[in-house]
């Protein structure tokens, strides 16, 4: 034998060497015995599904969630402007009521005057509209309203003061028929009784201490 040929490995020797490296299968293991450990995605999986669900329940609820509440702040704050404004307009109107009388109409302006309040007004006025009749009368006192501004100091669904600033013109015997202007700041507390606004009580300064009658205060020209 040559050299070579001793080196040369021969064909078993080729099949002990795989048999070696082979790895050895153990023929009784049951091939159903897997690992059953979640892998990786299958945990994400699972867990993905009920964050999806949140985030687009979020997605509906939250817009949702807004419209409400600024609907609700903008029908809030429309009712309330509602009340101011129909408080505002009837405590003008009746401050205007109060301002225009003559000797004329003293019975119409009386019976005026009391449909519009209620309360601790009403019954003062009562009390003392046989008295303004006569001044009115005795004195041919007339007085015409002018311009009116009015503002609503604070309010709420049943109550509501009002401020009204207004130029009026008064004449009177006293003044020989001569229309005398004159600036009459009120301030009306309003009440809403069946739907309606109505005053119960009125701060006049410069009608006191009876009322609109009294002319002296209100004969006194504007400064120019």
């Amino acid at each position: 034998m040559t050299p070579t040929e001793r080196e040369k490995p021969s064909a078993s020797d080729d099949v002990e060497a795989s048999e070696t490296l082979a790895p050895k299968v153990d023929a009784s293991a049951d091939p159903k015995e897997e690992s059953t450990a979640p892998t990786g995605p299958a945990v994400g999986t699972r867990w993905s599904r009920p964050v999806r669900a949140a985030a687009m329940a979020a997605a509906v609820l939250v817009p949702i969630a807004a419209a409400a509440f600024f609907y609700m702040r903008y029908t809030a704050d429309h009712s309330t402007l509602e009340v101011q404004n129909s408080a505002r307009a009837a405590a003008c109107e009746y401050a205007k009521t109060m301002t225009n009388y003559n000797a004329q109409n003293i019975d119409e302006y009386i019976g005026n005057v009391l449909d519009g309040a209620t309360g601790e007004f009403k019954t003062e006025f009562s009390k003392t509209s046989s008295e303004l009749k006569d001044v009115i009368t005795s004195a041919q006192i007339k007085s015409e309203a002018r311009d009116t501004s009015c503002g609503v100091a604070n309010a709420d669904d049943e109550h509501a003061e009002v401020v009204v600033a207004m130029s009026v013109s008064i004449s009177s015997l006293g003044t020989q028929g001569r229309q005398v202007p004159s600036q009459i700041s009120l301030v009306a507390t309003m009440d809403r009784i069946d739907g309606h606004w109505l005053v119960s009580k009125l701060d006049a300064p410069a009608l006191e201490p009876a009322s609109p009658a009294q002319a002296p205060a209100a004969e006194q020209p504007v400064p120019r």
